[in-house]
């Protein structure tokens, strides 16, 4: 049975290794990421005190926490080497009571350093193993009791295996950073919410209309990490 079983690995392994000599991936591609995100920043207060008013609560449990985060990326590669991208990133914690969440939709250029490498042919085409870095820049907002949007650049390095030449199996790394607008949501549906001040916290003060007045502080500061699984579906159309 043992030989049986050794016989078995070694055809699979032999049968497989052509498909893993075509890791060149030039083409459209789509990856889907599942991993942990953690949002950053004292001055990002989505929770709000019981009672009424709309008052921010400071101190333990102000601001957003860790959870479950989702990726989808999708984009064309130019020489096996570098291409546009469009990237979305969710974020949600909470998910079992009163949610948050956080969203990043925007686009971007990848590099993919293999396949730099294969063109110099410092590498062989059949290397298995690829790395890749991202930029991505776009639209962000996050929010729970209060809401905040904004801006953002988000910077990722990924390391994959190619399991065969449609599919790539690999680990991603996201740090993004989040530039938000000097104005906070206590009612997003209705578009109201408080300026904030030039450390951009809020003032206990009544919400108005955004925009009624102009707001001159600054955004909260936070950042967002992610570490993540992914996998990725190779398409090439020549």
């Amino acid at each position: 049975m043992r030989v049986t079983a050794f016989k078995t690995l070694v055809s699979s392994v032999v049968l497989f290794a052509p498909l893993t000599a075509t890791a060149e991936h030039e083409g459209f591609y789509t990856t889907i990421g599942v991993g942990f995100g953690q949002l950053s920043g004292d001055d990002l207060i989505v929770n709000e005190l019981p009672g009424p008013g709309d008052l921010p609560k400071v101190g333990e449990g102000c601001c957003a926490s860790g959870g479950l985060a989702l990726s989808f990326r999708m984009g064309w590669t130019f020489l096996h080497t570098i291409g546009p991208e469009f990237a979305f990133l969710a974020h949600g914690w909470d998910l079992a009571s009163d949610e948050g969440g956080a969203g990043f939709i925007g686009g971007g250029i990848r590099f993919l350093g293999t396949g730099l490498l294969r063109e110099l042919e410092v590498i062989e085409p059949e290397f298995p193993v690829g790395f890749g870095l991202g930029a991505n820049f776009g639209y962000t907002i996050v929010g729970k009791d209060f809401a905040y949007t904004g801006t953002y650049l988000d910077l990722d390095a990924t390391i994959d295996w190619h399991a065969t030449k449609f599919l790539s199996v690999g680990a991603r790394f996201d740090y993004a950073i989040p530039f938000y607008s000097p104005f906070v949501f206590t009612s997003y549906s209705d578009d109201r919410g408080r300026c904030l001040d030039g450390s951009g916290k809020q003032a206990a003060e009544p919400a108005h209309a955004k925009g009624t007045p102009e707001c001159t502080g600054s955004g909260p500061s936070a950042g967002y990490l992610s570490p993540s699984l992914v996998l990725t579906f190779h398409t090439s159309f020549f």
